[in-house]
């Protein structure tokens, strides 16, 4: 019994990607960057932008302050707040907001994409895994660069600050 159940959890959103199960339209919003042109200075547009870390911190170097949302579209903990509530908090302080989402839900994306920038998802191909514990990690591990950040807060942390492309500090909840 408890090997069929384990069976059933492979399959549920957030284990894996999610871009194997879109349909050819929908992998038409999502767009693999390949140069920081491709996504520093677009406006939401309602497409995805997949990016690597490299091509991420390059794009903020040159901001004042950037919070980095890692959302879950099906995240029910009271760590995880609407899109919208990311950009009013960002508003307020004059933050430069970028929303990663952990993995693809299309519906409930465009639901709720009312941001200013692009909702961005790691390019889970170019981390050579479709496993998103695994694709996420390695992403938030190469923002944080060499700053002392601990693995619960690497694991755990929704929210990550940046003073241009220098990552400040990683928080479980905007309210803390």
């Amino acid at each position: 019994m408890l090997c069929l159940s384990s069976c059933v959890i492979l399959d549920t959103p957030g284990f894996h990607s999610g871009y194997k199960k879109l349909n050819a339209s929908d992998k038409q919003q999502i767009h693999f960057v390949t140069e920081t042109k491709d996504f520093c200075n677009i406006q939401n547009d309602k497409k995805i932008y997949a990016v690597t870390a490299d091509l991420f911190l390059d794009c903020i170097k040159d901001k004042d302050i950037t919070l980095v949302y890692f959302w879950s579209a099906h995240c029910g903990s009271e760590v995880c707040i609407l899109l919208s509530a990311a950009q009013a908090y960002c508003d307020q302080r004059n933050y430069n907001l970028y929303v990663v989402s952990e993995y693809y839900d299309l519906p409930a994306t465009l639901l709720q994409n009312k941001t200013r920038n692009p909702i961005l998802s790691v390019n889970h191909l170019y981390y050579k895994t479709d496993y998103c514990p695994k694709y996420t990690r390695r992403f938030r591990k190469a923002i944080a660069g060499a700053a002392a950040i601990s693995k619960d807060e690497l694991r755990f942390s929704r929210f990550y600050f940046f003073k241009g492309s220098k990552f400040i500090k990683a928080k479980q909840k905007l309210t803390d």
